[in-house]
């Protein structure tokens, strides 16, 4: 699977005005979300977090956990991102590409 980290890269925005991009990359973000990846994405976060505050409780109990659980739940989101909301929102848009032409036409 391929990972697009610009809005210029993704291939269903290709036909867009740069101007649209964005916009439809939150509509579409927007509306594909689902109870079930949201939820998903929360406990991934959630578990991270408390993994790592725990393994540095654990390993170095004179720091903080907090100085592990931070970047762990912004790694834990990042990787959300990628493999729960990305594929789900370029699935939106390739179901939706009428929408799309009607925007690009605009």
């Amino acid at each position: 699977m391929a990972y697009h980290w610009r809005l210029k890269d993704i291939p269903e925005l290709r036909g867009l005005p740069e101007s649209r991009r964005r916009r439809a990359w939150s509509e579409a973000v927007s509306r594909s979300a689902t109870p079930r990846g949201m939820l998903l994405s929360i406990m991934a976060i959630f578990v991270a977090a408390l993994a790592s505050g725990g393994m540095s409780l654990w390993l170095l109990p004179a720091l903080s956990p907090l100085w592990s659980a931070v970047p762990a739940a912004g790694l834990a989101s990042l990787a959300c991102d990628a493999l729960v909301r990305a594929p789900a929102a370029r699935r939106w848009l390739r179901e939706h590409a009428a929408e799309l032409e009607r925007y690009a036409s605009a």
